[in-house]
């Protein structure tokens, strides 16, 4: 078999693998029926791959091992407890789990809302990875919310300081709201710029993506604090006339400038001190490090005067990531709003 056309498959298949220890299979690549399958305990990818193998080797040793050889030339020989491993002149035995071994059945048939899965559900992740929780305390924002409104479908997501909409073309399926993982989101990218065209069905407890050449599963999280209310939030937001400008050429300069005083520790000394008055933005930054005060001309703007504070690095994150931007006032909470398209991003400020 071909060393490279092995070693791709595994490093699609790679991110599956476990981190623990308890559940030794869960760290194994799964031969089997002409497939090579990784799961986690949660989520599954599974690739089509001829072989003979029908065993699990160890994952991160084989693609270690793989990617050492030059030769492109590969054999793989089962034989009772172990295979062996030929490359030029190197001979490796690996120890082998039983395929019995390996805790995941594939779902024999699984029903629900099945969607095509195209160029613009992919951007519409990328965007909205943007500003997804990363605090496992924080169930209902470690991944992206689809929310199949028929009228307005549309991603979200939101690490409690910032949140993201990406609005999609109209949805013909039933209406429903479903958490997508991170982990999965950042796969089914990859998957996708991979093989180019596939399938998602949504079912009650599971995502499963179907591509030419294989499939990713993700079981869906519970969590008892519900679906964050999106839809509301940005109802909120657009029922305010938003003047919005072009983005100034020199902003992320003067963040940059602003960070090199706020790259300490202290959470205090993470926020910039803004002030816009008559088309001007300044930018104070004073920290334990020294201060530094900048000006960003916003054009002949209507972006109405205000003060507050707001995290340096998620305005200067918002600002990469936007072509146009506002500040807005919801509730006596200033809100930095950044839009590109059918993406926009907000970041919440703390009021002076």
């Amino acid at each position: 078999m071909n060393r490279k056309e092995l070693f791709d498959r595994l490093l699609l298949l790679k991110f599956c693998l476990s981190a623990q220890d308890f559940i030794p299979i869960l760290k194994h690549f799964c031969f089997t029926n002409k497939k090579i399958i990784a799961f986690n305990g949660s989520q599954v990818a599974c690739l089509d791959f001829e072989s003979e193998l029908n065993c699990g080797l160890p994952g991160d040793l084989l693609v270690k091992l793989l990617n050492s050889y030059s030769s492109e030339k590969l054999i793989l020989e089962q034989k009772e407890n172990e295979v062996l491993v030929k490359s030029g002149s190197s001979r490796t035995k690996l120890v082998l789990l039983p395929p019995s071994d390996f805790v995941f059945k594939e779902p024999e048939q699984i029903t629900g809302v099945e969607m095509k899965l195209d160029e613009d559900f992919i951007i519409g992740l990328e965007r909205c990875l943007v500003s997804v929780n990363d605090n496992p305390q924080m169930k209902n924002q470690t991944g992206i919310t689809f929310v199949s409104n028929q009228n307005e479908p549309a991603l979200y997501s939101t690490d409690a300081i910032c949140i993201s909409k990406y609005s999609l073309d109209k949805f013909s399926g039933d209406a429903f709201t479903v958490m997508l993982p991170k982990l999965f989101c950042e796969q089914l990218i990859i998957w996708f710029r991979e093989f180019g065209k596939g399938t998602l069905l949504f079912s009650k407890d599971c995502i499963l993506a179907e591509f030419s050449e294989g499939f990713l599963y993700t079981q869906l999280q519970e969590f008892s604090e519900g679906f964050l209310d999106f839809e509301g939030e940005f109802f909120k937001i657009n029922n305010i006339k938003n003047v919005f400008v072009e983005m100034p050429e020199d902003i992320v300069n003067v963040l940059d400038r602003s960070l090199l005083f706020s790259s300490s520790s202290k959470e205090l000394d993470q926020f910039v001190d803004i002030e816009i008055e008559e088309g001007f933005m300044e930018v104070k930054t004073t920290t334990s490090n020294g201060n530094i005060k900048d000006e960003v001309d916003l054009g002949k703007s209507k972006i109405k005067d205000s003060k507050f504070r707001m995290d340096c690095k998620m305005l200067k994150r918002a600002v990469e990531s936007t072509t146009e931007m506002t500040f807005s006032s919801i509730e006596n909470c200033e809100l930095f709003l950044g839009k590109d398209g059918k993406f926009i991003h907000v970041v919440n400020s703390f009021a002076k």
